[in-house]
C-alpha cells in the first residue's frame, strides 16, 4: 500500500505521448498514472491535441520549445497557473517536478515566483552547450532523481552544490508488455531486433557490423530496426556499403502495441548502446520474454544479470556482440531459458515500484506552506 504525498505535484516535459521520441515520454506519462490515485497530478507538456484522457491527470498545454527563451516564459507562466490551480485549501504549495534540462527554463521561472518546491529527475545529461542550464536547475532543485545508480554516480562526480541524486529507476508497464499467450509463441531464432532513436548513443552501426560479421556463417538472420532518428540515412547507407541492406527492416516509429508484438515475436533483443542511462526499450523487451544482448554501460547492468536474465558485452567490441548473437542463435534453449529469467527479473519493476519511490521523495521535501 502506497501512503500518499500529501500534496499535489505538477509534472513539466517536452517529451509525452504521442509528442515522444522515446523513454522520457514514456516515463514521464507511466509515473503520471502510478501517482494519479496516490496525489493530484497535473503535466505541463507541448500543445498537441492528441493526448489521451488519463485518469486523474489534468493536461495544461503550452506551445513552443520550453528551451527556447522566446516560448520558455510563457511556459513558466503557465506553470504558475498551474501550481495555483493545485495548491491546497491551506494553502500549502504542490511540487513542481521537472523532467531533464529540457524543463529547466520554465521550472526555474516558476519556482522563482511561487516558491514551490522543485524536484528535477534526470533521464540524459545535457548536451555540452546545456551543461551550464543543466546545472543551475540542479542547484535550485529541493530534491534530484536519477532514473539509475549509474546516472546518480555520474552527477556525484561532478562535484556540483545539487542534492545527492537519488537513484529511482524506470519502471514497465506489465499491462503492455508481456509474454505471448501460453501455447502461442511464435519466437522467430534468426530475427534480430533493435527498438530506439537512430542515433550513436545507441549503436545501431554495431549491430549492422555484427550482422555482417555473422551473415557468411548464419545465413538466416534477419535484423528489425524500430525507431526514427537523424542518423537513419547514416545507417542505412552503412547497410548499403556492408552488402546487408536485404537482411535490415526498418520499422520506423511503432507504438506499444506494435513494439510488444515485435518483442514477442524476436529472438534476440540487441541494446549495444554506447552509453546508457537506463534502457527501457530493454526491459519492456524482457517483460515479453525476449533474450537481451546489451552493451555492460550505465543502467543495464542494474537489471540485467549475466547469464541469467541476458548477456552483457563490452560497449563499441562488434566481435563481442557478434559472437553473443552467435551463441544464442546456436543454441536456442539457452535464449528460450534467458527469456524466462528476463520476464521474472522484470516483473519487479513495475511503475508503482516506482511512483513508490517517487513519492518517498516528493514526502522528504520541506513543508514550505504558502507562497510568498
Amino acid at each position: 500500500m502506497i501512503r500518499p504525498a500529501g500534496r499535489g505535484v505538477v509534472h513539466v516535459t517536452s517529451q509525452f505521448p504521442p509528442h515522444s521520441n522515446g523513454g522520457l515520454g514514456t516515463h514521464v506519462q507511466a509515473l503520471c498514472c502510478a501517482l494519479a490515485p496516490h496525489v493530484p497530478v497535473s503535466v505541463l507538456v507541448p500543445a498537441e491535441p492528441r493526448y489521451p484522457s488519463l485518469p486523474g491527470v489534468r493536461y495544461w498545454l503550452q506551445a513552443g520549445d520550453p528551451l527556447q527563451p522566446s516560448a520558455a516564459e510563457a511556459w513558466g507562466e503557465t506553470l504558475v497557473q498551474a501550481v495555483a490551480a493545485l495548491r491546497g485549501p491551506s494553502g500549502r504549495l504542490p511540487i513542481i517536478h521537472a523532467h531533464n534540462y529540457e524543463a529547466a527554463l520554465p521550472a526555474l521561472h516558476a519556482r522563482s515566483r511561487s516558491g514551490a518546491p522543485l524536484v528535477v529527475t534526470l533521464h540524459l545529461p545535457a548536451p555540452a552547450d546545456l551543461v551550464e542550464l543543466e546545472r543551475q536547475l540542479l542547484e535550485q532543485a529541493d530534491a534530484v532523481i536519477a532514473v539509475s545508480r549509474s546516472l546518480a554516480e555520474d552527477y556525484r562526480k561532478r562535484g556540483w552544490r545539487i542534492p545527492d541524486p537519488i537513484p529511482v529507476p524506470n519502471g514497465v508497464d506489465l499491462a503492455t508488455f508481456h509474454g505471448a499467450p501460453t501455447g502461442h509463441s511464435t519466437r522467430r531464432h534468426g530475427q534480430l531486433l533493435i527498438a530506439g532513436r537512430l542515433t550513436p548513443q545507441k549503436g545501431v552501426d554495431l549491430a549492422i557490423r555484427a550482422l555482417a560479421r555473422l551473415l557468411p556463417d548464419c545465413p538466416n538472420l534477419h535484423l528489425r530496426i524500430a525507431g526514427i532518428g537523424p542518423w537513419e540515412r547514416a545507417y542505412r547507407n552503412l547497410a548499403r556499403e556492408l552488402g546487408v541492406s536485404d537482411r535490415v527492416n526498418w520499422l520506423g516509429f511503432l507504438g506499444p502495441e506494435a513494439l510488444r508484438q515485435e518483442y514477442q515475436h524476436c529472438g534476440i533483443l540487441l541494446m549495444p548502446s554506447r552509453f546508457e542511462p537506463f534502457g527501457l526499450s530493454a526491459l519492456e523487451a524482457m517483460a515479453c520474454g525476449a533474450p537481451v544482448i546489451a552493451s555492460w554501460v550505465g543502467g543495464l547492468p542494474e537489471f540485467i544479470t549475466p547469464d541469467q536474465s541476458g548477456l552483457l558485452v563490452p560497449p563499441c567490441d562488434v566481435p563481442a556482440l557478434a559472437e553473443a548473437i552467435r551463441y544464442l542463435v546456436a543454441f536456442p534453449e539457452e535464449a528460450a531459458w534467458l527469456g524466462a529469467g528476463a520476464m521474472t527479473a522484470a516483473r519487479a519493476l513495475s511503475w508503482e515500484r516506482t511512483a513508490q519511490g517517487t513519492l518517498e521523495v516528493y514526502r522528504s521535501l520541506p513543508d514550505l506552506g504558502e507562497a510568498a
